[in-house]
Parts: C-alpha cells; structure tokens; sequence
C-alpha cells in the first residue's frame, strides 16, 4: 500500500521540529547516561574511601592494642634501667675496704699495754681512740705509725690524762689508705 497520509498539510510535521526533537531526545539520552556515570563514579569514591577509612580505624585499634600489650613490658624495662642507674651508682661510691685495711693494720701495730676504746670509720678517713697507762706508751704507738710512712696525714685529735684511766688519746688517718 502506498502512503497515504490522510492528515491535512498544515498539521503535518514540519523538518525543522523533528530535527529539534531528536536531538533533544539524543541530549536527554546523553544528559542521563553523564548522570549515571557521575552516580556510579561517585558510589565508586565513596565506597573506596570507606573501605580505606575502615581499613584504616581497624589498623588504628590493631596498634593501640599491641601498644596495651607491651605497656607491661616497657613499665619492666623502666624499672629494669632505674635499678641498673641505682646499681651502677651504688658500685661507683667510695667503700671503706681500703679504711678498714688500714685500720687493721694500726690495730696490728699496737704496742703493749695501749688498748682501743672506740673507732669510727669513714670513707677517706678513720680515727681511734686508744687509752695506756704511760705517755710512752702512745708516744711510741703515734712514732710507730709515723715511720710506717702509711698514711697521708696522722692528725692527734685530742690527747687527755684520767688518774683512774690513764693517757687517752684520739688519733685521726685522714686519706687512710695505704701506699
């Protein structure tokens, strides 16, 4: 059958609205696939970056976690190196073994008849305080000492006479240790 168009001329269609038609209809078709890509791009970003943040939180609680772990472990190793400072310190102060040598030796060199009343050792001195009956006595205790050439300094700190006791006399080994 042939066309046959039945419709009057002036309500026919004219080329220019039909050309303005399809391409309105091909700029809407091209408007919404833009539209979705945007959409789907945008979905895309957001869930990456979720994930990624979630990622990122979990490897957060992960170290935090650790880092309660070895909490214990680095309160251990505070206390460890405050003991080894302590020790350390304890080792490098001065002790008296190179006093108490000393003070053996001037009780070792002792002459008849002089006897120790009291001694106090310190570090880097020591002193003792002998009684006898005779000045002579001490005289020869302090002259023993004296050419035993031992001590840095012999100082006589005090030398007293009692009637009941006899001579006392306190000496004092200032830098006592022995050359």
């Amino acid at each position: 059958m042939a066309g046959i168009n039945l419709l009057p001329q002036e309500q026919k269609d004219k080329g220019y609205t039909t050309k303005i038609g399809s391409t309105a209809k091909k700029a809407v078709t091209y408007f919404v696939v833009v539209v979705l890509i945007l959409i789907v791009a945008v979905g895309g970003f957001y869930g990456y970056y979720y994930v990624l943040d979630n990622l990122a939180v979990r490897s957060t609680l992960n170290l935090e976690s650790q880092i309660q772990a070895l909490q214990p472990v680095e309160q251990k190793i505070v206390l460890l190196r405050d003991r080894l400072k302590k020790s350390s310190k304890i080792l490098a102060a001065p002790t008296s073994l190179d006093e108490s040598v000393s003070f053996t030796s001037v009780i070792n060199s002792l002459p008849e008849g002089v006897t120790v009343v009291s001694t106090s050792l310190k570090p880097e001195e020591f002193s003792v305080v002998v009684t006898a009956n005779e000045s002579k006595q001490i005289t020869d205790f302090i002259h023993s000492l004296t050419f035993a050439n031992s001590y840095q300094k012999i100082e006589v700190s005090s030398l007293a006479f009692n009637p009941k006791e006899g001579y006392q006399a306190e000496i004092r080994f200032i830098n006592a240790s022995i050359q």
